[in-house]
């Protein structure tokens, strides 16, 4: 278990450890509803997906995949981005993903991966957290399934 057959320089086999890249836990946040912000900076809405993992080791990376509708209404640019507590993963000013006002309404699916090493062993929070350009409203959710998926892989 957890072990392979290398074939060493001298043509001997023998077993090692399988070492890294093993899936140790996967944990998930969803959510159904529509969550609206008009604010210029990230913020997290309360009920957006978010998700809670602790790793097992300070080696281990997270992969994070979030999926789920958005628009932007009435003006502006609308922003997603992921953050890790206080941390904000994407660019700070564009997030993961963005899209563009184009007349009354701009919709779109958003969706996103991420490899993060937070090197530690506490338990963490990501958070979808979303913002504006202009101040005017903008939209995560569109009542459909959103979802942010953490998955710890082994160092």
């Amino acid at each position: 278990s957890d072990k392979f057959l290398q074939n060493t320089s001298g043509g001997v086999l023998s077993w090692a450890d399988a070492g890294g890249g093993k899936v140790l836990q996967a944990q998930i946040g969803s959510a159904t509803s529509n969550y609206t912000t008009t604010s210029n900076s990230f913020v997290y809405v309360s009920g957006m997906p978010s998700v809670n993992i602790t790793p097992s080791a300070t080696t281990s990376n997270i992969l994070l995949m979030f999926s789920g509708g958005a628009s932007e209404m009435n003006g502006g640019n609308g922003y997603v981005t992921i953050y890790r507590d206080s941390t904000d993963l994407g660019n700070s000013t564009y997030g993961f993903w963005n899209f563009q006002h184009n007349s009354n309404r701009r919709e779109g699916g958003a969706h996103g991966v991420f490899i993060d090493t937070p090197s530690t062993t506490s338990q963490i929070t990501y958070q979808l957290r979303m913002r504006n350009s202009s101040g005017n409203t903008v939209s995560f959710g569109e009542s459909s399934k959103s979802s942010i998926i953490a998955i710890e892989i082994g160092a």
